[in-house]
């Protein structure tokens, strides 16, 4: 069978333990690296990849609690 072209409307967003390690893994399974793992302002460790099926899939890992005013002032730090 082969996977159907394009994009898909469908995403995924999947917590697993440890998402460097997660993310190597699907890469070296054949998936696509959309964006490397990273730490991100909302408290989780993301990584981005792209499978063959027109899926898009964010694997990430918990790292801290952030506080409403925190987040707060992060986003008005990322508008301007």
């Amino acid at each position: 069978m082969t996977p159907p072209t394009g994009k898909s409307s469908a995403a995924f967003y999947v917590y697993v333990d440890d998402v460097d390690a997660a993310y190597a893994k699907a890469m070296s399974a054949g998936m696509e690296g959309v964006s490397a793992p990273e730490d991100m302002f909302w408290g989780d460790r993301t990584g981005v990849l792209h499978d063959g099926f027109g899926q898009n899939w964010t694997l990430a890992t918990f790292q801290r609690e952030v506080s409403p005013e925190e987040m707060g002032e992060i986003m008005t730090k990322m508008s301007g």
